[in-house]
């Protein structure tokens, strides 16, 4: 799984992206769009570099998070 390039996560319930993502290290994109459970991101996921892709979250229960969004390579909210 280290040469995954993209995950999608599109439209899941998902409410926490596991720590475990860290690990993907050729990551360029990943994409999490109409997940309104996500709440929260695994801290060291700020240290990859990769485009994020995010439409129709609850920006109330993600909110403590944009400040740390400047991390990251490339990131669409729409």
């Amino acid at each position: 799984m280290k040469c995954l390039k993209s995950l999608d996560l599109s439209r899941t319930a998902i409410k926490e992206l596991h720590s475990s993502v860290s690990y993907l290290t050729a990551l360029v994109e990943l994409r999490l769009i109409e997940c309104p459970n996500l709440a929260s991101l695994p801290d060291d996921v700020w240290s990859l570099r990769f485009k994020v892709e995010f439409r129709q979250i609850d920006t109330e229960k993600f909110s403590r998070l944009w400040n740390r969004l400047g991390w990251l390579k490339k990131v669409q909210i729409s």
